[in-house]
């Protein structure tokens, strides 16, 4: 499976035939599109490369004063404050924060827990928009990531670091992805009534010091989910053993980060991930990431998200025809700014207005822009993200 929320971080450091800016006039900015040395570090989707903030909300081991519940941080918020347009609150960064290896995942128990749990957590959740249960079966998940476990406090030796949890029932998990004392175990629901369901050596599989770095990937269709742990299959379970109990046209979402199992007091954990990426199988926006960008070509999109409007800049080399249009995350073309329109050389400006070809304003989350262009020596195409907030 390809990963379509691929992380584009910064611009290509590559000569040009053209050069796209995207600029938004609503969100503020002392950096001009020119200054590139100055955007460089601030320039992508999510500025460590390590995972794209817009797909995930996260929840933290501290309370809510207005429901009582577990702190969480949705989007726009928790864009703008991992792509660093606004500061994270001291208390939280405690938890959430970015080291020289990633990014970082405390969690301490607080006595904050979320509802049918017993424990605290520092833990991202798949989010599309407002949609807390994102895909079926039917679409597929695949989940990838490069992490390690360590610097446990007061005993504490267990945590779950990947999760598959269902709408129904009850937001129960699909798979629990869990490191206990040095030994990575797997615990999936099966049966008519649900319950644990564990294979291989109860549920224990390959020995992963504290402090070790692995690889982590998961994969589930109709058919099957399959466990690899450093890129090796350590699991598959069939259909017959465990989906066949799951109610059809069930919905799912991924988690990961760090569900600490552990209830006592100054219990505490870090799980850092340097690498955390998520795709679907029916997300054709995969198609449009893996357009080969091969004209050196140099691509700068800060600031991104935007709620009002973007002014995309582009520079060409020879006069060409072009084609500049917006696609949603089904691959459907949604706005088209340029159709077959002949640019001469030189500076070129539009703005996209977060509206569809019927002048309809489209719903928060990733777009694409894709860039076609024919010379009379050449043809190239590029293609890059675009983040809606309204």
């Amino acid at each position: 499976m390809n990963l379509i929320y691929q992380n584009i971080t910064g611009f290509l450091l590559l000569s040009s035939i053209f050069t796209v800016s995207i600029c938004s006039k609503n969100l503020k900015t002392d950096l001009v599109a020119s200054d590139l040395s100055s955007v460089s570090e601030v320039n992508s989707l999510d500025s460590t490369g390590i995972f794209d903030p817009t797909h995930w909300k996260i929840t933290f081991p501290l309370e809510n004063p207005e429901t009582g519940n577990a702190l969480e941080v949705l989007n726009p918020d928790f864009t703008d404050y991992v792509l660093g347009n606004k500061a994270w609150p001291e208390e939280l960064a405690k938890y959430f924060y970015t080291t020289n290896e990633g990014q970082a995942f405390k969690c301490e128990y607080s006595g904050v827990t979320t509802p049918n749990t017993h424990y605290s957590r520092t833990e991202l959740r798949e989010m599309v928009g407002a949609d807390q249960h994102n895909w079926t079966l039917q679409d597929g998940g695949h989940l990838h990531g490069r992490l390690k476990v360590g610097d446990f406090k007061e005993g504490a030796n267990k945590l779950f670091f990947m999760q598959i949890h269902g709408k129904e029932p009850s937001d129960k998990p699909l798979l629990k992805c869990i490191w206990e004392k040095g030994v990575i175990r797997l615990i999936t629901k099966s049966g008519e009534r649900l319950t644990d369901y564990k294979k291989g050596n109860n549920g224990k599989y390959n020995e992963i010091g504290e402090g070790e770095w692995f690889t982590c990937t998961i994969d589930v269709d109709t058919a099957k989910l399959i466990v690899k742990i450093n890129d090796e299959i350590i699991e598959t379970f069939d259909y017959e053993e465990v989906l066949q109990y799951w109610p059809s046209n069930n919905t799912y979402y991924f988690k990961a980060g760090n569900y600490l199992q552990d209830n006592t007091e100054g219990a505490a954990a870090t799980v850092t991930y340097s690498e955390l990426k998520v795709s679907h199988d029916n997300d054709t926006s995969t198609d449009l990431l893996n357009i080969e960008n091969n004209n050196n070509l140099q691509f700068t999109k800060y600031p991104n998200p935007f709620s009002s409007e973007t002014t995309i800049h582009f520079k060409l080399k020879t006069a060409s025809k072009t084609n500049l249009s917006i696609y949603n995350r089904n691959g459907m073309k949604i706005k088209c700014l340029y159709a077959n329109k002949m640019l001469q050389p030189g500076a070129h400006s539009i703005i996209w207005d977060g509206k569809d070809n019927s002048g309809i304003s489209v719903a928060s989350g990733i777009y694409f822009l894709l860039f076609e262009g024919v010379s009379a020596s050449n043809t190239f195409k590029y293609c890059d993200k675009i983040v809606y907030i309204k």
